[in-house]
């Protein structure tokens, strides 16, 4: 059955705050790398805080790589690429980066709603939402997946919606 391409991509409602964390751990790995340099001018002008230098040295080197790193995890979002019956869902990191996520067919999603499932606990769930706020639908997959009960969480549009609902016939929300 040939359903077709669809592709969205999901957004963090929130831009103001993604900037800020952004601009946050852009200034500290900045200011992390100066201290850094700083301390390694003391380390070799003052030879007898030698091995406390290279150890606040380190801990600024190693916090400085840590900030410039995670500085582009505060700019997410969420792309749901839908092809012929079957769903991959992958995180987009600041526009740079890919990962990956679950991809799943449509004729393997048991259920279908608009809340979650109750008892959480026995399913591994994905969480692929990215707006905590009341307004945005989010939709809950019961999905088999080799034998194990996961439950999907989208914000998907209408259209998005349909496409699942018309791959696999006996869905109903």
């Amino acid at each position: 059955m040939n359903l077709g391409f669809y592709e969205e991509t999901v957004f963090s409602k929130d831009k103001k705050n993604e900037n800020f964390f952004y601009k946050l751990f852009s200034i500290s790995a900045i200011v992390f790398f100066t201290a850094f340099v700083i301390m390694v001018i003391i380390t070799f002008a003052v030879p007898d805080l030698r091995t406390l230098a290279v150890i606040i040295s380190a801990v600024l080197l190693i916090s400085g790589i840590f900030l410039f790193i995670r500085k582009d995890y505060c700019i997410i979002c969420y792309d749901y690429t839908f092809v012929d019956g079957t769903i991959r869902i992958s995180k987009i990191i600041n526009n740079k980066k890919r990962k990956e996520g679950i991809t799943f067919d449509c004729t393997n999603i048991e259920k279908i709603q608009k809340n979650s499932f109750g008892n959480d606990k026995k399913y591994k769930i994905y969480d692929y939402s990215i707006n905590p706020d009341k307004d945005t639908v989010k939709i809950y997959l019961k999905i088999n997946l080799n034998y194990n009960e996961t439950v999907v969480i989208l914000e998907p549009t209408e259209k998005l919606i349909s496409l699942i609902l018309k791959a696999n016939k006996n869905l109903q929300i």
